[in-house]
Order: structure tokens, then sequence, then C-alpha cells
């Protein structure tokens, strides 16, 4: 794999993705909608781009991620059916998606949004040659 790219939405501060990059070696990318939260990921870790935006609207173009993810951040999300479409459009298909919450209310129900994005996630990944 060339140049692999992985993407923290809500990323700041800079612990996950300084710590997903320097176990990987990839590319990071970490997108927050706080320029005073970017502020501070910046000089905690000036290796990753570092880009203000939403999750819902990243304004990426022209790039695509192998692994996307968040932490302890999808309850601030104003609207996740458009966080999991970006996180479609943005990721390789077949490449792994994590979101990690400790809040009982964040885990995916049945036949909710990030439970049919899994599911898709996972046919794609079965239907290659």
């Amino acid at each position: 794999m060339l140049d692999p790219r992985s993407l923290n939405l809500a990323a700041a501060p800079a612990t996950t993705s300084a710590a997903i990059r320097s176990q990987t070696g990839c590319s990071g990318w970490g997108v927050d909608p706080s320029n005073e939260m970017l502020d501070k990921a910046r000089s905690q870790e000036s290796a990753v781009a570092w880009i203000c935006a939403t999750a819902e609207n990243t304004r990426l173009t022209g790039i695509q991620f192998d692994f996307v993810f968040n932490v302890d951040a999808i309850h601030h999300f104003q609207d996740r059916a458009k966080v999991y479409s970006e996180i479609n459009r943005l990721l390789i298909e077949t490449r792994p998606v994590c979101i990690a919450t400790d809040s009982e209310r964040d885990h995916p129900k049945p036949n909710t949004p990030l439970d049919l994005l899994a599911r898709n996630h996972r046919a794609r990944a079965r239907s290659l040659p």
C-alpha cells in the first residue's frame, strides 16, 4: 500500500491521531470544527494535517482514506446520517472504520445509519474477488 492515510473525525486533542500515525506510519489527517482545539492539536502533533471542518462536511476532495476513526466524540455530531455518508465518501472500499465510545446511548442500534454502514461495508469487503 503506497502512502496509507488515516482520518480522525473530531480529532482534537491530538493523542489518538498521533498514536495511529506513529504505530502505522500512515499519513495522518484530523478534522475538528474548533480552531481552539486544533491549535492545541497542532502544538502536540505537527505531522498530522489538521483541518477546521465538521464531520458532516469535511470539505475534503480528491482524497480517500485507508482508515477513518473517531474516539469518544460521536455525541458531538449534529447529523449522524451525514457523518456516515461522509465516511462512505472518504473511505476506500473495504477499508476499516472505527467509532469508539464509552457512552451506551451512542452504540449503534439495529437498522440505524451506523449499523447499516457497518453491514454495507462488510458486504462490500465480502464481494471482492
